[in-house]
């Protein structure tokens, strides 16, 4: 589901990946959990590129983000 090696253009942030790390901790899941629970969605995520997108450092397609959201039982509303 999600393209291989999709790093931040030059001076971009993925802007909602910190959001959803924050918004995890706050309904104190573990990534190791989220990036299994992807699993069975279809998204074969490494525990790495989870990384990368929560810290930012990985840009996000929109069906990655609505997955992760899913997965956190959560809406684009919870990111603001």
């Amino acid at each position: 589901m999600g393209v291989p090696g999709r790093s931040s253009p030059a001076g971009k942030k993925n802007y909602f990946g910190p959001r959803l790390k924050t918004l995890r901790k706050a309904r104190k899941s573990r990534a190791v959990d989220v990036i299994a629970r992807l699993g069975t969605l279809g998204w074969d995520v490494t525990a790495q590129t989870y990384s990368e997108i929560e810290s930012g450092k990985r840009m996000l397609a929109d069906t990655e983000l609505m997955l992760i959201l899913r997965v956190l039982g959560a809406s684009l509303r919870d990111l603001e």
